[in-house]
């Protein structure tokens, strides 16, 4: 083979390579982008919590709800919202909070992207109570466009348990 053969060869195989590659990254961009999206979690939620584990007896079987305000930013969760209602196992009745009982909450989190298994969400919540504050964690699945379920775990009396979070009002 003659050397000007042999450099056109090269060129040629180089350019085609280049090529192939950049294709190969654009399309890999395009499917990643399409099927590996960043939920979309802006909005009104309510929170139902089942306290399945407590040091306090009483709180055993009780469900909370709240309802929340989640602003996201790219990754970045934080909010506001307040506990509107509790539902104790002994009457199992639904009891509207109103005054000093419906107590503010913050919260501050982040969405955990995983490319094997499902994104993850992780909050914290800051609970301003009549005694003192308290401090919730939740590591939750988003289940899909408007539920995300989960476990949590509380400093209120050492709760734990369930936690289901659905849209109200979707975007």
């Amino acid at each position: 083979m003659k050397s000007k053969q042999f450099w056109q060869q090269v060129f040629s195989d180089v350019v085609g390579n280049a090529i192939s590659g950049i294709l190969i990254a654009a399309l890999a961009f395009i499917t990643i982008d399409q099927f590996y999206r960043t939920p979309d979690l802006n909005g009104l939620w309510e929170l139902e919590v089942e306290v399945n584990d407590t040091s306090y007896k009483a709180f055993k079987g009780l469900k909370v709800k709240y309802q929340v305000v989640l602003i996201q930013d790219e990754l970045k969760l934080s909010g506001t919202g307040e506990k509107f209602s509790e539902i104790s196992i002994e009457d199992e009745k639904e009891k509207e909070l109103s005054g000093k009982l419906r107590t503010a909450i913050k919260l501050k989190g982040y969405i955990e992207k995983n490319i094997f298994s499902t994104n993850k969400v992780v909050i914290i919540i800051e609970e301003e109570g009549s005694i003192r504050r308290s401090s919730t964690f939740y590591r939750l699945d988003k289940v899909s466009d408007n539920r995300m379920e989960g476990k949590f775990d509380s400093t209120i009396a050492m709760a734990h348990g369930n936690a289901f979070w659905s849209r109200l009002k979707s975007n």
